[in-house]
């Protein structure tokens, strides 16, 4: 172990000069986006556990190679991440992989997207909540693909299609297998330069594949706005109803349940702020076999004191809804994190951040906490190649 952390560094380091090389050795219209990260963490409760807290302490690796080529008519974007954690307590040791490739062809009239995902990770870095399950770092495997189709009907109106399927794995019979299907239609109609209207119609299904045999439905239409508020501000407010149905086998099967739905988001860009509000209200699926209406907020303000520091600030809270079928326990979660950036060159910055979580439960008063201290450093380096 004493000498894992030093090799394990040096490695990294040797890739990513091996990279910025060959990144700006790049000909033609592809380029490589590099990129390096070290940090070191320190967890009070690391499980979220609302009794006996585990103490966790050590260090994460990452590296991201991106390439990505763009033409007037065509695009492709490949991401593709390594991250390797070493800890104080092995259990929670892992290597991970996390892939995201968007594929694009358009012209004029009309565009289309493809969209693939994959990752090999654990359940304590990719669920939202472990529901008070004291699993350590039960493995992961995510995958999935979404296409996309947009359609400039004239100048005022456009039509637009998406559906996605993907589905998560687990190597322990404490999480829930399932799988996820959507696809939505959404008509965009310009009333002005600035204002666009919005009307979209989704229909969305969570499947469990083990464990338990329950199906969700759900479908419904929203309506919105996406505005630019001025030429800092921009918003894009969307609202309507679901109606879901959960069905489980072995259990009469309940009538469709009216729900309200929606999603706000504010971006204000400024020059030495940048400010985002977000809050929706939609189906999540959980790793303990059900999916239920969740509804959270979030923000984050990135501040830039002067050339060298900036100061980031996020928070966001989230609650649960339980109805029908759903078993889940989590009543609300919570977290804040403050954190000061020292951008010490061109490429490279240092990010020291605090960072506070709070989870509660419907079936008892007490509270799962978590204290965590963040160092990060990381590395960029400047690449050639084409815009």
């Amino acid at each position: 172990m004493a000498l894992a952390f030093p090799l394990r560094l040096t490695s990294a380091a040797f890739l990513m000069t091996a990279l910025s090389f060959s990144a700006g050795a790049q000909a033609g219209n592809w380029r490589l986006e590099p990129s390096l990260s070290q940090r070191g963490s320190w967890e009070s409760n690391a499980l979220m556990l609302r009794q006996d807290p585990i103490e966790l302490y050590g260090s994460t690796t990452s590296v991201r190679l991106s390439a990505l080529s763009d033409t007037p008519t065509a695009g492709i974007n490949v991401g593709n991440t390594v991250t390797q954690t070493l800890f104080n307590k092995a259990t929670f040791n892992s290597t991970d992989f996390h892939n995201q490739t968007k594929i694009s062809k358009r012209n004029a009239q009309w565009e289309a997207l493809l969209g693939l995902s994959g990752d090999y990770d654990t359940t304590r870095t990719s669920e939202i909540t472990g529901f008070g399950t004291n699993a350590l770092s039960v493995r992961h495997w995510a995958y999935g693909t979404a296409p996309e189709a947009s359609w400039k009907i004239n100048t005022t109106n456009q039509l637009s299609v998406n559906a996605s399927a993907s589905a998560s794995r687990y190597d322990s019979a404490a999480y829930t297998n399932y799988n996820l299907y959507s696809a939505a239609t959404t008509w965009r109609r310009a009333l002005s330069a600035d204002t666009s209207s919005l009307l979209s119609v989704t229909a969305r299904r969570y499947q469990t594949q083990n464990n338990i045999d329950e199906t969700v439905d759900s479908l419904g239409p929203t309506f919105g706005f996406a505005m630019t508020l001025t030429p800092r501000l921009t918003t894009r407010l969307m609202a309507g109803l679901e109606a879901s149905k959960q069905e489980r086998a072995s259990i009469a099967s309940p009538s469709w349940e009216w729900s309200s739905v929606y999603s706000a988001a504010l971006t204000f860009k400024g020059e030495q702020d940048s400010l985002t509000l977000t809050s929706s209200r939609a189906q999540q699926p959980y790793g303990n076999g059900t999916s239920s209406l969740l509804t959270s907020f979030s923000a984050q303000e990135n501040h830039a004191i002067n050339k060298l520091f900036s100061l980031v600030v996020s928070g966001d809270y989230a609650t649960a809804q339980q109805s029908g079928l759903n078993t889940s326990t989590l009543k609300n979660k919570m977290s804040g994190k403050a954190g000061l950036v020292y951008h010490a060159f061109e490429d490279v910055d240092v990010d020291a951040s605090y960072r506070y979580r709070e989870e509660s439960y419907h079936t008892t008063d007490n509270k799962a906490k978590d204290n965590a201290v963040l160092i990060t450093l990381s590395y960029r380096p400047l690449t050639s190649g084409a815009p």
